[in-house]
């Protein structure tokens, strides 16, 4: 399902095809979207060995970059990470950047800095993605769905547990009473979104508590 779809749908069940409320359906979506997004550590979030470009240090992150997992130098080496306030007083705070193979790196409002200062495109990043989605063309854009044919990066037969989670939500923001009437559909298709697209879950599913 596509964007358009999804809060077409909704529209017509919340609605009954009624467009006046177009603009809030499609806040509804939004909140959905970041709800499900926090709700399990998908796979979907996880990017393995991207490509990462350096210059004098300073990484440039790819747009859907939310949080540093490994970073491996050109040479195949993990290089190690920080926190901010220790990298600063270990390389930040030298009056003249020392210039050799890295083997540090903190991250500073989503911005990765590694020290000794290298420049290479060829280091490669594992991250876990904020929130994105996927275009027409099926590229990976950063944010929330915004075009009609955007669509969810997460497997196809999953798009429409959107539809209720969106619904679930206008209703309480507009105290409706019947909001608890599709909450029940809501949590088994999420159950079954768990159980395919986290990985190497065993035993008893971890129970989890929805607004």
């Amino acid at each position: 399902m596509n964007y358009l779809a999804i809060y077409s749908e909704v529209i017509n069940l919340r609605f009954n095809n009624q467009t006046g409320k177009t603009a809030q359906v499609k806040s509804w979506v939004g909140q959905a979207e970041i709800a499900l997004w926090n709700a399990a550590d998908w796979n979907f979030k996880r990017v393995p060995l991207a490509q990462l470009s350096v210059v004098a240090g300073v990484a440039t992150e790819p747009a859907d970059f939310g949080k540093a997992k490994r970073l491996f130098d050109p040479r195949g080496s993990r290089l190690e990470y920080l926190e901010p306030d220790v990298f600063e007083e270990a390389f930040m705070a030298e009056p003249t950047p020392q210039v050799a193979n890295a083997t540090h790196y903190t991250v500073i409002n989503r911005q990765i800095i590694v020290a000794p200062q290298e420049t290479s495109i060829a280091f490669k990043l594992s991250y876990r993605r904020r929130y994105a989605h996927l275009n027409s063309g099926g590229a990976t854009v950063a944010g929330l769905m915004s075009s009609d044919t955007d669509t969810p990066i997460w497997d196809s037969e999953f798009h429409y547990l959107l539809v209720p989670w969106a619904i679930i939500l206008g209703e309480k923001l507009e105290k409706d009473p019947t909001a608890e009437s599709l909450r029940a559909q809501r949590d088994e298709m999420l159950a079954g979104m768990i159980s395919e697209l986290t990985g190497g879950q065993e035993g008893e599913p971890i129970q989890y508590g929805y607004p």
